[in-house]
């Protein structure tokens, strides 16, 4: 089948009109993504060698999709895209990234940057889980101002750095964290991002940056119509 749509596509080629622009525009596309389809069945299952996940091709349709292990009970992987999140005070997200591979680290410092260039200062607190740090994460968010960095150190961690996660300090920048869990769950919930039904990763892009935008909004409203209530109370 791959080599006939080859042949086709070479014919339509030397054709002039735009049904075979159109039909050419069609095919160019998804015949690699067929070839490594093909590649990694016989790998598979005629040799019995595992397919790197990175490498698995697992829909013709939305070719950007990834395999996302859970590490948790019930669900052991997912299919989709990992998207990091950046929220501040307020229930306010003020960015998004949609990750290439789930196991992308480091993400703390590019929070940080862009904390610093949209409020033009750093934040008090700088907290996160594991997945965000980064060996020079701590150090170089000192050196920008940020009074606590609250990520958890991956691995080992030293009786020093022990003592440090367990100061009061950090426990309470550790917990204002866990608000994004509550954040996350409603975007899922409320906002549509459990499911996207806009195609392709452009497509995917827009449908997360809607459903946060309508967040963003809905708590902007909700801290407005609580502030005019106040001022009516007083």
């Amino acid at each position: 089948m791959v080599r006939q749509a080859k042949q086709v596509a070479t014919c339509l080629l030397r054709q002039t009109g735009q049904q075979a622009e159109r039909l050419v525009t069609k095919v160019e596309p998804v015949l690699p993504l067929i070839e490594r389809v093909v590649v990694q069945a016989r790998t598979r299952v005629l040799e019995g060698k595992q397919v790197a996940a990175g490498d698995k091709v697992l829909s013709l349709f939305e070719p950007h999709t990834r395999i996302i292990p859970r590490h948790k009970g019930g669900t052991p992987v997912e299919f989709g895209r990992q998207v990091e999140l950046d929220e501040v005070e307020g229930g306010i997200v003020t960015r998004y990234q949609m990750l290439e591979h789930p196991d992308e680290h480091g993400q703390g410092l590019q929070a940080l940057e862009h904390h610093r260039h949209l409020f033009d200062h750093p934040p008090r607190w700088l907290s996160g889980d594991r997945g965000v740090h980064s060996a020079e994460t701590e150090v170089q968010a000192m050196v920008a101002g940020v009074e606590i960095v609250a990520i958890p150190a991956v691995g080992k961690i030293s009786p020093l750095r022990q003592e440090v996660e367990r100061t009061r300090r950090w426990k309470r920048a550790y917990r204002w964290r866990a608000g994004i869990e509550g954040r996350i769950a409603s975007l899922r919930r409320d906002y549509g991002l459990s499911r996207c039904d806009y195609h392709g990763q452009e497509g995917m892009e827009r449908w997360i940056g809607f459903g946060i935008l309508a967040s963003n909004l809905h708590h902007i409203a909700q801290a407005q119509v609580s502030k005019k209530a106040k001022k009516q109370a007083a």
